[in-house]
């Protein structure tokens, strides 16, 4: 599945908004929120090509190829987190049982190389699946880092992380794709798809404080959207099939599906009880995985 990637943030769980949400939008969805949840797959397939790029990393769990050379700590604090999203995501939805799945990671410098190596406009990650003659799953994760830039002849970062968060989120596709039994292919809605990677993913990078702000301003945005009647019903919302119905949904601006969609995740997972019927819904769901080496590579 390819995934179109907007800057968003972890949202803050608020009971006011809990019960906006319950009266308006779940007393009439909940089972069949239920029954899609219950039939969790990993996200849908397609092929792709890419170049090569020159520089070439292998680590524990991260192949990364790159025009330019990363610094140590990045791969280091890459490497780490991929294995702290593979354990994340066996919590709810299953894991490759293979050790050794890895992530193929292509990094593009800037956005015309991102779009060459993707066919990819107007996104900054996108995660390319295929299914081999075998049934073996592959992944790639391309990625367009918005946060390490060249500056004086060295590297210079940037500080909102959402490009972290951006490689994170993608390595959840990959993860759910690979992880999950094949005969449940697309079943997820597609806002749940988006919005449990994007929880995942900012489960394992730092809240800074330009983050912590923009938590709170995306859910004021939830918060307005409700107060002026714009807040889709869950069982419109859940109806989505792509992109270019979230903009039809949100007049133009798809962030908004991302908000929402991690805003359901986040419903369920913060907390206990609900994490638990959550996890025992997606059991049955979890694929064993093949047993033979898998690289991600096309």
């Amino acid at each position: 599945m390819s995934t179109r990637f907007s800057p968003r943030s972890r949202g803050v769980f608020s009971p006011i908004l809990a019960g906006y949400l319950l009266r308006f939008h779940f007393a009439r969805c909940v089972p069949r929120l239920f029954l899609w949840i219950a039939a969790l797959c990993c996200f849908g397939a397609e092929t792709g090509t890419a170049q090569q790029l020159q520089f070439s990393y292998r680590l524990k769990r991260v192949d990364l190829q790159s025009q330019d050379p990363w610094p140590d700590h990045w791969l280091t604090w890459l490497d780490y987190n991929a294995e702290a999203v593979i354990a994340y995501n066996a919590n709810y939805i299953g894991a490759p049982t293979d050790p050794n799945f890895r992530f193929q990671i292509y990094y593009a410098s800037n956005s015309d190389e991102y779009q060459m190596l993707t066919g990819e406009a107007g996104s900054v990650g996108v995660t390319i699946n295929s299914v081999e003659g075998d049934g073996l799953r592959r992944s790639k994760v391309f990625f367009y880092n918005q946060d390490l830039e060249k500056a004086d002849g060295g590297w210079r970062w940037k500080a909102s992380g959402d490009s972290f968060c951006t490689v994170l989120h993608e390595m959840c596709h990959a993860i759910h794709f690979s992880g999950s039994k094949q005969d449940s292919f697309g079943k997820l809605p597609m806002p749940f798809q988006e919005g449990l990677c994007d929880y995942i993913a900012e489960q394992y990078w730092y809240v800074s404080i330009p983050k912590k702000r923009d938590r709170t301003k995306r859910l004021d945005t939830i918060l307005k959207l409700i107060d002026d009647g714009k807040l889709p019903s869950l069982n419109i919302f859940f109806q989505t099939k792509d992109y270019a119905d979230w903009d039809l949904l949100f007049d133009g601006n798809r962030v908004l599906g991302y908000i929402y969609g991690m805003f359901l995740a986040e419903f369920f997972l913060d907390d206990p009880k609900r994490a638990a019927i959550f996890t025992t819904l997606m059991k049955p769901l979890r694929g064993i995985g093949p047993t033979q080496e898998r690289k991600g590579i096309l």
